[in-house]
C-alpha cells in the first residue's frame, strides 16, 4: 500500500518587508531604528576607509566630528558600519542613494549580496564632479552619512552553502588581496597636462575664473539683498507714516467736535440762569399789577357807596346815625389806605430786593447772612 507524502510548506516569495528584516536579522549588528523602511534599510558609512589613485593607500581612520572628504575626480573605497548575515533563502541587492549621486558621485561594487554570506559591504565611490564632495562622519554623536539602500528578496528554495565562506569584519580583510587600477579621468588629465603644459595652466585659469565668478555672484546676491531690504524698510516705513497721518485727521476731528459740543454746554449753562431772571421777574411783575388792580376797585367800590349813602340819606332825625356810620366808615377807609400803603411798600420792597438778588446773585455775602 501506498504511502501519501506530507507536502511540502510553501516557500515565501517576494521583497522582505521591514518586519521580516527584523525578525530574521539580516543586520546583525549596528542596526538603527530610523535607517529601516518599509521594505529596505539604508547602510551608513563605516569607520575604515581607503583613499586611492591608483595606487594603494594606507587605511584611514577619521577623528571624531570629523568628515570623509572625496577630491574633484578622486575615488575612495568605502565600508559600511552595519554588519549583515543573510540567510540561506535570502538574497540582498544595494545601491547608491539617489541623494549622493545627484551631487557627483558614481559607485562601483558587487550590487549582489549571496546567501549565507556575513561581514560588511564594501563599494568605490568616484567623484566626477569639479567640487569635493564631503560625507558626514561623527562617531561621537553616531551621525554617520548614508551612502547606500539594501532591499532582500526571498529565493524559489534554500541555497547551498559556499565551498569557502567568506566573512568580512574589517576594510583591510577585503584589501589585503586586491590592486588598483587608475582612475580613467585621472590618467587622461595627466596625459594632457604632460603633452602641453598649457593645458594645465588654462585649467589652473578656469579654476580661478571659476572661484572669481563665485565671488562675483555672492557680491551681487548680498547688494541685491541689501536693496531689496532697504526698499522694504521704506515701503513700510511710508505706509506706517501714511497710516498715522489718517489717525491723526481722524483723532483731530473728534478733538473739534469734542470742543463744539462742550462750547455749547457752556453757553447753554451761562444763558439759562438769565433767561431764568427774566422769567421770574415778569412773573413778579404780573403778581403785582394784579393786586393793586384789585386794591384800588375795592376802594373805588367803597368812594362810591359813600357818595350814594350821602345823597339819599335826608332828615335832621338820621343826622346822627348817618354820622356815626360815616365816622366808621372814614375809619375804614383810612385803614385800608393804611394798608394799601404798607401793601405797596412792601411790594416795593420785594420787587427791589427780588431784583438785586437775581441779576447779582452772591454779590454781598454779607448782606445774605
Amino acid at each position: 500500500m501506498a504511502t501519501l507524502r506530507k507536502p511540502a510548506a510553501a516557500q515565501p516569495t517576494g521583497v522582505l518587508l521591514r518586519k521580516d528584516i527584523q525578525t530574521l536579522g539580516i543586520i546583525c549588528e549596528n542596526a538603527h531604528n530610523e535607517c529601516f523602511k518599509p521594505s529596505s534599510y539604508d547602510l551608513r558609512i563605516g569607520s575604515e576607509y581607503l583613499n586611492t589613485n591608483g595606487e594603494q593607500t594606507a587605511i584611514q581612520i577619521p577623528l571624531r566630528n570629523c568628515t570623509v572628504i572625496i577630491p574633484p575626480l578622486g575615488s575612495v573605497i568605502v565600508s559600511t558600519h552595519e554588519i549583515v548575515e543573510i540567510p540561506k533563502n535570502v538574497v540582498g541587492k544595494f545601491n547608491l542613494r539617489i541623494k549622493l549621486a545627484v551631487k557627483g558621485l558614481f559607485v562601483q561594487m558587487g550590487t549582489q549580496v549571496e546567501p549565507h554570506y556575513k561581514g560588511r559591504l564594501f563599494a568605490t565611490l568616484h567623484n566626477v564632479s569639479a567640487d569635493p564632495i564631503e560625507l558626514k562622519l561623527n562617531e561621537e554623536k553616531d551621525e554617520r552619512e548614508r551612502i547606500f539602500t539594501i532591499e532582500f528578496f526571498f529565493t524559489n528554495g534554500d541555497a547551498d552553502p559556499p565551498k569557502n565562506p567568506k566573512e568580512y569584519l574589517r576594510l583591510r580583510d577585503f584589501i589585503d588581496n586586491l590592486s588598483f587600477t587608475r582612475s580613467p579621468l585621472s590618467t587622461l588629465l595627466e596625459s594632457f597636462d604632460a603633452a602641453d603644459p598649457k593645458l594645465k595652466e588654462a585649467r589652473e585659469l578656469l579654476g580661478t575664473a571659476k572661484a572669481e565668478l563665485k565671488l562675483a555672484v555672492d557680491d551681487e546676491i548680498r547688494k541685491t539683498q541689501e536693496e531689496l531690504t532697504s526698499w522694504a524698510e521704506t515701503e513700510v516705513a511710508t505706509s506706517v507714516a501714511k497710516e498715522l497721518k489718517e489717525q491723526s485727521k481722524g483723532w483731530r476731528k473728534l478733538v473739534i467736535d469734542f470742543g463744539i459740543m462742550g462750547l455749547i454746554v457752556v453757553v447753554i449753562a451761562t444763558i439759562m440762569p438769565i433767561a431764568f431772571s427774566i422769567a421770574m421777574e415778569r412773573a413778579r411783575t404780573a403778581t403785582l399789577s394784579d393786586e393793586e388792580r384789585t386794591m384800588g376797585g375795592r376802594i373805588s367800590a367803597i368812594e362810591t357807596g359813600l357818595g350814594a349813602l350821602h345823597d339819599t340819606l335826608s332828615g335832621n332825625d338820621k343826622l346822627e346815625a348817618l354820622s356815626i356810620s360815616l365816622d366808621k366808615v372814614n375809619a375804614t377807609v383810612r385803614a385800608l389806605e393804611i394798608e394799601n400803603s404798607e401793601m405797596r411798600r412792601q411790594i416795593e420792597e420785594l420787587h427791589r430786593t427780588g431784583y438785586t438778588d437775581d441779576q447779582n446773585p452772591g454779590e454781598n455775602p454779607a448782606q445774605e447772612q
